[in-house]
């Protein structure tokens, strides 16, 4: 999905990071932010590690627009 594509570089995180914590490899993770392989459950998964990396960065959730 593209909007957690912008999130990933909104916080300054390559491919081969978040694909690191979330113990993927970054192919699949590319695969999943341009829409070639759907997963919901992986969505929600890089959803929430999206959330603590915001967290951990910057102290609190940001809110997302959707």
């Amino acid at each position: 999905m593209y909007k957690l594509k912008s999130r990933r570089v909104s916080l300054g995180l390559s491919q081969q990071e978040l694909a690191e914590r979330l113990n993927v490899t970054p192919v699949w993770l590319n695969q999943i932010e341009n829409n070639k392989k759907t997963s919901s459950k992986m969505e929600r998964r890089i959803e929430e590690e999206l959330q603590k990396i915001e967290t951990e960065k910057y102290g609190i959730g940001i809110p997302t627009l959707s």
